[in-house]
């Protein structure tokens, strides 16, 4: 946790458990990655292209949503600022209801 990663880009990367919890992922292209079970709690996911990403089990509680592309390519804003509900069927255990 901790790390600053803005203008990354983790297409397709595997980050299954990964600690990203306060991180700040503002305008990262994420399309494919694989967020199982990683702790985003309070992380900046502001202008993030997550289409297909995948989130099953993900915390996400206080995440920060601004201009997100949803992992099912909807965008945060017309959706009530979250991607919460439109991550591809995927169940986070915390953080979207």
């Amino acid at each position: 946790s901790g790390a600053i990663l803005v203008n990354s880009d983790l297409s397709g990367a595997n980050l299954t458990g990964a600690n990203l919890k306060g991180d700040d992922l503002t305008h990262t292209y994420a399309e494919g990655a694989n967020f199982t079970d990683a702790n985003l709690s309070g992380a900046n996911l502001a202008d993030v292209h997550l289409l297909d990403a995948n989130f099953e089990g993900a915390d996400l509680t206080q995440a920060q949503w601004q201009y997100t592309t949803c992992p099912d390519g909807t965008n945060s804003d017309e959706q009530g600022g979250t991607c919460c509900g439109h991550l591809s069927g995927a169940t986070p255990s915390a953080g979207c209801d």
